[in-house]
């Protein structure tokens, strides 16, 4: 989720940070300094956003935009620490030169803060007020934008304070030992290697470096879409570089080469897209189909129904929820006709590979059709023609591949239930046995037992999505399960989990800082999503493989299904034998009840 991407790109931030800082000046202390300020200064836009909703002043929400505003600071929060470290490093290096750094370094730590601490806010500052026009934004555009402006704001904000307060305070602790010289770095005297020489030919003959300048300008423009800005951009570009030339062949070159580059980039790019909502892959889409007018509650409901039993059939749905009309309000009105269904996918790595390139059913069709006609048993199939079967086939291919991948999950998932249960139970005895709360260990009978007491709705929600909501009715059941059969040694001190002292203290502070609790039912729900992971990748790769093997015979069978109904048959036993399959096919099914449908 959104939480965890901040996590992630906070570690990332860190690890980048780290390889920086000790590749440049190898000083893992220094490190430490620049690797402090980064979480502190998310945990002040954390604060922040609280002392402005306690206040009453703006309600700022922790969501998707608010979470992203700090994401897009990560890298600025470090910059201002590593400027003011590195300086306080260089001067601290000037001062004691090869020897190690020792005594009170408050002066010279101060004196170089002092140099590059008003530069460092000032520039901070001016990328607050670049985001004053986000703040101005009104309606669905101010409501979406302005949490992202406010948390990046407030990220800035501490990042500053800390950059003027704990980062010297912090310097002047850890930034001790021997310093070694930025010269002493392999990569630091490489890059110094290119670049000064570049930079000094650049200094004498700057004519390359303005046109360069000058072309990204102009290529910069041509994505905005507006021929105004473009032309504004071409304009002072060619002015700048007529300007600038000492010498009237270079102008003359110049403007021409920015000429034909813009000639060039505007036949050729394309101005960027533009879309108000950000795309979210959620795993879950709304549909919004319309039945007939005026339909009916009962027409609606059966319409409703019918649509669901589609869609769940589908192997890679794991939920459908659907509901026709609303209440009748002035805001949103929505009529029995109007459905909404709520479609949720699993997880992409559970999603079967049952599909088939155009290119290559069309490349097998081709071939096949071309020797059912060398065998004589067809007409030759025009070319036209050809891609009409085709089409019809893939339609039906992916038909019969979609209900085969179903098929065989739900027998996967009946397998599951069953294995889910008897897992579940099976790592709760584990844990409650080895804190000394069972009598003793759980046998095969014992764990068959207590599986068998569990309530199969709640199975079979946990078998279909793991997550908190579906364990917290099975556990109490569990506890109560085990205390009958008189294996507990104290069923109260199970569902408490009283902890001793110290593990009240590691909890407390793991619950201060957002930590996940290590209880009983935390590790076990845990345990059973790693199983229940483990378990539909081995279904996936086993299905994958089924549906492969499938795969050719079905698509040449629907190939010649299509052709022999639209092509004459020349060969007598074929066309005898598509006769048969056709009255077999119009024969309408044996009446059969709802036992018989599995979804």
């Amino acid at each position: 989720g959104a939480v965890a991407t901040v996590s992630r790109t906070l570690i990332e931030a860190l690890l980048v940070a780290a390889v920086c800082v000790l590749l440049v000046l190898r000083h893992f202390r220094a490190w430490l300094v620049i690797a402090l300020t980064l979480p502190l200064s998310v945990l002040g836009t954390f604060l922040g956003m609280s002392l402005l909703r306690a206040a009453g002043w703006v309600d700022v929400q922790t969501n998707i935009m608010s979470l992203a505003g700090i994401v897009i600071s990560i890298g600025v929060l470090v910059d201002s620490s590593i400027v003011m470290t590195e300086n306080v490093m260089h001067r601290l290096r000037e001062r004691f030169g090869d020897e190690p750094v020792r005594g009170d370094v408050r002066d010279t730590v101060a004196d170089a803060c002092r140099t590059v601490g008003r530069p460092v806010f000032c520039s901070i500052l001016v990328m607050l007020v670049s985001f004053a026009p986000v703040f101005a934004l009104g309606g669905i555009d101010g409501r979406m934008y302005q949490p992202l402006a406010w948390t990046k704001s407030l990220a800035l904000a501490s990042a500053a304070i800390l950059a003027i307060t704990l980062v010297p305070a912090l310097c002047t602790v850890l930034v001790r030992g021997r310093i070694r010289d930025e010269s002493d770095s392999a990569v630091v005297r490489s890059v110094i290697g290119v670049y000064r020489p570049i930079l000094t030919s650049l200094l004498d003959r700057p004519a390359p470096l303005i046109v360069l300048l000058a072309m990204t300008l102009v290529l910069a423009a041509i994505p905005l879409g507006s021929p105004f800005v473009f032309r504004t951009v071409l304009f002072g570009a060619l002015v700048l570089v007529a300007w600038t030339m000492t010498s009237r062949w270079s102008r003359i070159g110049g403007v021409l080469a920015l000429v034909v580059l813009a000639l060039f980039a505007e036949q050729t790019m394309r101005p960027i897209g533009t879309e108000l909502r950000l795309p979210l892959d959620e795993g879950m889409v709304m549909d919004m189909p319309i039945t007939i007018p005026r339909a009916s509650i009962a027409q609606s409901g059966d319409d409703l129904k019918a649509r669901n039993m589609v869609l769940c059939r589908f192997p890679e749905v794991l939920m459908v929820t659907g509901k026709a009309g609303r209440a009748d309000t002035p805001f949103d009105p929505a009529p029995l006709d109007m459905i909404e269904t709520m479609i949720e996918f699993r997880s992409r790595d559970f999603w079967p590979k049952r599909c088939l390139l155009k290119a290559d059913a069309e490349r097998m069709a081709t071939r096949f059709l071309k020797e059912l006609s060398g065998a004589r048993l067809i007409d030759a199939v025009p070319h036209d023609q050809q891609h009409e079967i085709v089409d019809a086939a893939l339609f039906r291919f992916e038909a019969v591949q979609r209900e085969t991948a179903w098929q065989l999950t739900q027998a996967f998932q009946a397998q599951l239930q069953h294995d889910v249960s008897r897992f579940v139970v099976e790592q709760a005895g584990r844990g409650l046995h080895g804190s000394g709360r069972l009598v003793r260990a759980l046998t095969p009978s014992d764990v068959a037992v207590v599986s068998q007491s569990l309530l199969a709705a709640a199975i079979r929600e946990l078998a279909q999505s793991p997550n908190e909501e579906a364990f917290a009715g099975l556990w109490p059941r569990i506890l109560e399960e085990l205390e009958r059969q008189q294996l507990m040694r104290n069923a109260d001190a199970a569902r408490n989990s009283s902890a001793s002292a110290l593990a009240e203290f590691f909890g407390s502070m793991g619950e201060v800082l957002g930590l996940e609790q290590s209880s009983p039912e935390t590790l076990v729900l845990s345990a059973v999503k790693q199983e229940y992971r483990r378990r539909w990748l081995a279904h996936v790769a086993e299905l994958n493989r089924e549906l492969h093997r499938r795969a050719v015979p079905t698509w040449l069978r629907l190939v010649g299904d299509e052709c022999f109904a639209r092509r004459s048959i020349l060969d007598a036993d074929l066309a005898s034998m598509q006769e048969q399959v056709r009255g077999v096919r119009s024969t309408p099914p044996k009446p059969h009840d709802e036992s018989a449908h599995h979804g």
